[in-house]
């Protein structure tokens, strides 16, 4: 029966092949010119899976040419990809490739094979692969005879073998203009105005050069996500609308081939782009597809939560979860669908058989496979565009650290453990997700965690609200969560959350207004600073006084300099990055309450040099901080947002500056991350406050939503302006540390 089954499946491989087959040893794209719209589309999912199945890092293309699961039209499939892989007429000028087919064919006859070989494949009469009764393993003689012996094996080999060949010199602009062009484009309307010169070019050229130089590891991956989500061909104008939208989103779904690391910059590019290419952004964040049904069985697998097929379940696996004396355990049924997709992994909803104990709904959260392998090809990349022993390198290696992390899900459980501790019921309402168990114990792929209702803080921002009520808690619990978060990390423990934005809260009213919930969830991006009132609240709460004060020697103050001549001039290039600057110009002058003060010390305080800023009493400090102080309580909620903006701004531009400076100062560890988070904390009040400006005035809730440094600013001026104010004259800036990190402690204890 075996036998006939594989003889009749050979024998409808064959028919596919010989209809694809332009002479003896040569394939065409001819065929493809008449094809129907339906046949063309199957064409193109079928050209999608061969190439998946033949993926290096995984063992399914061993099983495809030498396993007992052998399936020919997997084969077919394959042959088919490198076919018809790029007929398609949704871009006009690569709809008959005759080159890359030539290119193909040569690497099949050198490898010795013609696709007339494929007609030469015949049924064994015995097969000896297909074991009728238990014997010993085998395999290691057996598949190696195979190799040599069947003719299946070797063609199946050499698909592989010419496949890999073409794709590694594979350019983007070989492989398909219009996609390339698109590609050049989105970059040119990329804007970073907060990334220094220096690591924006090494970014835009890993965008540009991305595809080029990297391997099949992501080619591979790239090429099938672009076939997945392809339509079939539509005869229409390329400066069509239509064509435009389906050009977009075939650009959108190439990138969901690519490795973590640009994902993660694609995702920080949102609103820094045209309108144009925020559709591809829009195609690229909407069309995440989830992994598939035998990679996520290989994971939850490797977990150890022994994954069973339900025959008379449709659409639904089961897990086993195991008793580790509190939490979830025993089985539950999981849906095979994931619940929600993400480039690192994908949620699904667990709920919990009869004899499950404890939670009824389970988050079961499962690591994408071969993320690590696609983190280090790009960082092969990056490396290569990367001046060696430059501030781009120097930079880089907290980067590409950050997005590391987000992979070692060891470390994100116990940094959710952290938050649950650390920010879970500190105000009412306000919680964090709990983490039950990472499985397995050593490099986690598997996160099983507590189920969360509602809907991301993000969702819900953009969904229409008319209760008021509602919005003003919202407001409220998010301005908790933000002074929770900043009183962690700038004088607590050192912990925050790296990655604040709406999209990682979750917002449940389903209780009710009075018992609204807002929750962190995804601790993948964290820090912990230790020592944090030295290493990062001193150094950041002087850098944001020097810019609120429009002196540049205050920013760079208190910083750990290695060349003072170096840090002069870095003060007088962040003066000359603030000249557009005017709202704040000379702020010490009509901020400071002390007039006579300020007049003496005015040309000090605007200096450069640091041994002229380092005299000035501490006292004029405390007074622009009293003024300062009453300009807060004299606005009836919010700062003006010329006054907020400038102040983002001014604090941006000197980042940038003291990122060319790493080789003469100390960058405190953490403050990239914690500047990066805190404008996302700023971007998403920001948004709230527009999306729901009339219900938050309606409700005098506008406060909760002050832009997070005039809180930052206000909050150190509180505590700290009258004991500065008071200090002798002869306490000065050159000994104000001790002073400032005992304010700081005060301040948010």
């Amino acid at each position: 029966m075996a036998g006939a089954r594989f003889a009749v499946v050979v024998a409808a491989f064959l028919l596919v092949v010989s209809a694809l087959r332009q002479g003896e040893n040569q394939v065409s794209l001819e065929a493809a010119e008449e094809m129907p719209e339906e046949k063309m589309l199957e064409m193109r999912q079928a050209a999608a899976r061969g190439l998946r199945a033949m993926y290096p890092l995984d063992d399914y293309w061993m099983e495809m040419c030498q396993g007992n699961a052998f399936d020919p039209f997997a084969l077919a499939d394959t042959l088919q990809s490198l076919i018809f892989g790029e007929a398609h007429e949704a871009f006009p000028e690569v709809a008959a490739r005759q080159d890359l087919v030539d290119e193909f064919n040569s690497c099949f006859k050198w490898e010795g094979v013609s696709v007339k070989a494929l007609g030469d494949i015949k049924a064994p009469s015995y097969n000896p692969f297909k074991k009728p009764f238990t014997l010993p393993d085998i395999s290691g003689v057996v598949k190696p005879l195979r190799e040599v012996l069947d003719p299946t094996v070797k063609v199946c080999k050499v698909l592989q073998t010419c496949t890999f060949k073409t794709f590694e010199t594979l350019t983007l602009e070989k492989a398909s203009p219009t996609v390339a062009k698109g590609m050049r484009d989105f970059v040119a309307d990329i804007e970073f105005p907060e990334i220094p010169e220096e690591l924006k070019q090494v970014l835009f050229d890993l965008l540009l050069s991305y595809f080029d130089k990297a391997s099949v590891t992501i080619k591979l991956p790239m090429a099938v996500a672009y076939l997945q989500g392809l339509p079939a061909p539509l005869d229409m104008d390329v400066a069509s609308p239509e064509f435009k939208e389906l050009a977009s989103q075939a650009m959108g779904n190439t990138l969901q081939g690519a490795g973590p690391f640009t994902h993660k910059m694609l995702q920080s590019t949102g609103d820094k782009v045209g309108a144009a290419l925020q559709e591809i952004l829009l195609a690229f964040k909407d069309s995440i597809a989830p992994m598939s049904h035998r990679e996520l069985m290989h994971q939850v697998t490797a977990a150890g939560i022994h994954p069973k097929e339900l025959e008379d379940v449709d659409g639904k696996f089961m897990v086993t979860i195991p008793d580790v004396g509190s939490g979830p355990s025993g089985n539950y049924f999981a849906p095979v669908k994931a619940t929600a997709s993400a480039s690192i992994g994908q949620g699904h909803l667990l709920r919990g058989t009869v004899i499950a104990s404890g939670a009824e709904l389970v988050w079961l959260k499962v690591m994408r496979p071969f993320l690590d392998e696609k983190l280090s090809e790009e960082y092969r990349i990056l490396d290569s565009i990367t001046p060696a022993g430059s501030n781009t390198a120097k930079a880089m290696l907290e980067v590409k650290a950050s997005v590391r992390n987000e992979l070692d899900w060891e470390q994100e459980a116990h940094f959710m453990r952290r938050g649950f501790e650390l920010y879970h019921d500190s105000e009412p309402g306000l919680r964090s997700v709990q983490i039950h168990q990472a499985l397995p114990a050593e490099k986690p792929v598997v996160l099983v965690m507590e189920a969360l209702g509602g809907s991301t803080l993000a969702g819900w921002i953009s969904k229409p609200t008319q209760d008021a009520q509602e919005v003003c808690e919202a407001a409220r619990m998010y301005g908790g969560a933000f002074r929770v978060w900043v009183k962690e990390a700038l004088a607590g423990s050192g912990f925050f959350h790296g990655d604040p934005h709406a999209g990682n809260f979750m917002m449940d009213f389903s209780r009710g207004v009075e018992h609204g919930r807002l929750t962190f969830i995804d601790y993948g991006n964290s820090f912990e600073v230790e020592d944090p009132i030295a290493k990062l609240s001193l150094p950041f709460i002087m850098l944001i006084m020097g810019c609120l004060f429009d002196s540049p020697g205050l920013a760079v103050h208190a910083f750990e300099w290695q060349d003072i001549g170096m840090k002069d001039k870095a003060a007088q290039e962040i003066r000359q990055a603030w000249a557009d600057f005017h709202v704040l110009e000379g702020s010490i002058g009509w901020l400071a309450k002390a007039k006579g003060l300020v007049a003496a010390w005015f040309d000090a305080f605007m200096s450069v040099f640091g041994v002229v800023v380092q005299k000035i009493p501490v006292a004029l400090l405390g007074s622009a901080l009293q003024g300062f102080s009453e300009k807060v309580h004299s606005w009836v909620a919010l700062a003006p947002d010329d006054f907020a903006d400038e102040l983002q701004a001014r604090v941006v531009k000197a980042f940038t500056v003291l990122f060319t400076y790493q080789h003469s100062m100390e960058f405190p560890p953490g403050l990239f991350g914690f500047s990066r988070a805190l404008d996302l904390f700023t971007n998403s009040f920001k948004q709230m406050r527009e999306q729901k400006g009339d219900q938050l005035q309606e409700s005098g809730c506008l406060f909760h939503l002050q832009h997070p440094m005039i809180q930052i600013v206000n909050a150190f001026a509180h505590k700290g302006a009258t004991q500065l104010v008071t200090s002798s004259y002869e306490e000065t800036l050159a000994g104000s540390k001790k002073l400032m990190k005992d304010i700081i402690s005060v301040t948010w204890k």
